[in-house]
């Protein structure tokens, strides 16, 4: 049989707080919640997801498409609604139907994610963070926790901010992260003061002063920008090294792991590996 290529994004899912077990509570949760709508006539739900085990667990997340408006009878060239074409039996049935498998890490909160499964279906990783963000979000509201999902951007899209030549504007936007996570001491400090202040999202924009050549950063705001990309957006527009302008946009640049796999192979397997050595 013919390989295949099977893809993977990598989404952060922060709670806070966020105490022992509650990503797994808040997956439970949703799995028991009906299907909520994230785009145009498009559903998503989380299927229950395993037992925690070893600090992972697994689950799947279902697409379809509500059907709406009108259809044509072939045969007659009537038009009819599109759910009269739907049998009584077929009552709770969404389409097309799309089902992709992930692995949750909960040391570092991390989701890895197909978007293109086994049966070759498609979901883009922006959409896909949209689809997670609308289920989870509700029901980690029931439970007084803010949540927000992000999808990592590339590795190296931050490191092409910082190495632009000219930085001209700079601007961000974040959830407060958990203060809990393995950061660096600016990150840390960004974040203790956030909190202090009351303050559960961050919007900032950084122009540069007609008077300089570029907007200098420093650690500060190198941590901002970093808290930025792992748990919001971050665009900055510049000239690179050889005079081109530039935006890099994190929300663009989504992470992408592509892994070569015989046919036969189920992708699943692949994603505890993944979660385990990434």
């Amino acid at each position: 049989m013919r390989a295949r290529i099977a893809k993977f994004t990598v989404l952060n899912v922060a709670a806070n707080p966020h105490p022992d077990g509650i990503y797994h509570k808040i997956f439970s949760k949703a799995a028991e919640a009906e299907g909520r709508p994230y785009g145009r006539n498009w559903f998503a739900k989380v299927g229950k997801p395993s037992p925690s085990q070893d600090g992972f667990f697994h689950g799947r997340i279902a697409i379809w498409h509500e059907l709406k408006g009108k259809a044509i009878e072939t045969s007659s060239l009537e038009r009819q609604d599109l759910a009269s074409l739907l049998n009584d039996d077929a009552e709770g049935f969404g389409f097309p139907s799309k089902v992709f498998s992930f692995t949750f890490r909960e040391a570092d909160h991390l989701l890895f994610c197909e978007f293109k499964n086994d049966e070759g279906d498609l979901i883009t990783p922006s959409s896909l963070g949209k689809a997670l963000q609308k289920v989870l979000v509700a029901t980690a509201a029931d439970l007084g926790i803010d949540l927000s999902v992000t999808v990592l951007p590339e590795h190296d899209t931050i490191e092409q901010i910082f190495e632009l030549a000219v930085v001209k504007k700079i601007s961000l936007g974040f959830s407060l992260p958990n203060s809990g996570d393995d950061l660096s001491q600016e990150k840390r400090i960004l974040i203790e003061r956030l909190k202090r202040q009351g303050i559960n999202k961050q919007k900032s924009e950084y122009t540069k002063a007609k008077s300089v050549e570029t907007i200098e950063i420093d650690d500060e705001l190198r941590a901002e920008i970093e808290v930025g990309a792992e748990n919001g957006k971050v665009v900055a527009t510049g000239v690179d090294t050889e005079g081109h302008k530039k935006i890099i946009d994190t929300t663009q640049r989504p992470t992408i792991i592509e892994k070569t796999m015989a046919a036969e192979d189920s992708s699943v397997g692949v994603l505890r590996t993944l979660a385990q050595e990434i």
